[in-house]
């Protein structure tokens, strides 16, 4: 018998129903309308269109792929009065909206989006008053007493909304969020400055050459960093979600097992990902190996396989823009080691020419294609760097950070440089 039933959307189309059994193990069945509907599309590639369901590890593994992580997911469990750990739980009350397309909800059917005119719109200073209080910004976004229904994964404390002419909204019930606001950091008593370190480092990327969605930093007295979602479609002012899937949901992985040395999957395997579904391999498949020369050389060590995901286009599966690129390694409180291994080394100053090589074996590659879409890569950084210093230098806080950045990226091109100019 059944605990909890769920009915997984896309739009006002019935994909599939959730439920949760007296065992608290999760089955998904996709809807057999959803099957033979031209615009069907499966939950991820780990759980392809058909007509027997699914239980166990897959269907965990995708769901709570759309859940909060750690200290952020029991500060919302602990503020709605949810069961810890339960994901049908969580994605009954904050399942309306998650990243992608689908919504989930308690009723089997829902009506066609209709454009509400009640956006709420969230204060600067209360947002920045619960940051100066060390609160859950929970505590700024409830009304009523209840937290609105979006649910973002990962494990920084951020919110989805919409964004209008610079200043923060929650959209009204049942509209889908077009951007996502990343409070900064918190170390103990002290806010690191992730903020503009995000900001920088995604405008570094596109530098690079990149595809990254729009940013920019919002806020009075403290800094929002702010992101457009690529998983969002403004078309006739009408915003459609879109699918999407990250790499762990895709290989129906955990997100505990989104580190590569927690057993979660290596390079090689998320470029082999890439390469059997991509719809324009060629172009993913470069970008895809920038991507970890970029991380290697701006010092992303959190560059792991959830920061990673497809996106589901009118041309088939593409990879989607990156996202999630800061320099931790400006903090000390950061895991040095590189989320990935290259060739079973995960420190950017033990990579030589011999592991670059055995790296592009597994890939299929020879190193020295590899060494050929990094080197230049590092450059276009360099240069990056020098034209964001100009751009920044009237402002003092995104320059404190910038230097600190480009003091790293310096150290890590140059001895990337001397152990691979050899080939």
């Amino acid at each position: 018998m059944s605990q909890r039933k769920l009915y997984v959307h896309y739009d006002s189309k019935l994909v599939g129903i959730l439920t949760e059994d007296e065992h608290d193990l999760l089955h998904f069945s996709y809807d057999s309308n959803w099957t033979l509907d031209k615009e069907s599309f499966p939950l991820s590639l780990a759980l392809p269109l058909c007509a027997e369901g699914y239980s166990g590890k897959l269907v965990t593994s995708f769901f709570e792929n759309l859940i909060a992580e750690g200290d952020q997911r029991r500060q919302i469990e602990q503020f709605a009065g949810l069961p810890a750990g339960d994901d049908a739980a969580y994605l009954e009350r904050f399942g309306e909206d998650c990243a992608g397309a689908l919504s989930i909800s308690v009723q089997p059917f829902q009506s066609a989006q209709t454009k509400a005119a009640h956006e709420i719109e969230v204060p600067f200073h209360t947002i920045e008053d619960a940051i100066e209080k060390g609160l859950p910004i929970g505590m700024v976004l409830e009304k009523d007493g209840e937290l609105p229904p979006f649910s973002l994964a990962g494990a920084q404390a951020k919110f989805p909304c919409c964004v209008h002419e610079g200043r923060i909204y929650l959209p009204g019930v049942g509209e889908p969020t077009t951007h996502i606001v990343k409070l900064p950091i918190r170390s103990g008593e002290r806010l690191l400055d992730s903020v503009e370190n995000e900001y920088l480092s995604m405008r570094l990327a596109k530098h690079c050459g990149l595809t990254v969605p729009d940013v920019m930093i919002l806020g009075d007295h403290i800094n929002l960093f702010c992101i457009e979602r690529f998983d969002r479609l403004t078309s006739s002012n009408r915003v459609r979600r879109v699918h999407t899937q990250d790499f762990c949901q895709a290989l129906g992985r955990p997100n505990k097992e989104k580190y590569e040395r927690h057993g979660g999957p290596s390079f090689a395997t998320c470029y082999k990902l890439v390469r059997d579904h991509s719809s324009d391999v060629a172009r993913d498949l470069f970008a895809l190996l920038d991507w970890i020369g970029f991380n290697l050389a701006l010092g992303n060590n959190d560059s792991h396989a959830k920061n990673l995901s497809l996106i589901l286009s009118p041309n088939g599966v593409k990879l989607a823009p990156f996202y999630d690129l800061i320099c931790t390694a400006i903090y000390r409180q950061y895991n040095a080691q590189f989320a990935f291994q290259v060739a079973e080394v995960s420190s950017w100053d033990k990579i030589t020419i011999a592991r670059v090589d055995v790296f592009a074996k597994q890939l299929g590659l020879r190193g020295n294609f590899v060494i050929s879409r990094w080197i230049p890569l590092f450059k276009r950084l360099n240069d990056g760097v020098e034209q964001l210093s100009a751009e920044c230098f009237e402002d003092k806080a995104r320059m404190k950070t910038l230097n600190k950045i480009g003091q790293e990226i310096r150290k890590r091109i140059q001895s990337l440089r001397k152990a691979l100019q050899k080939s």
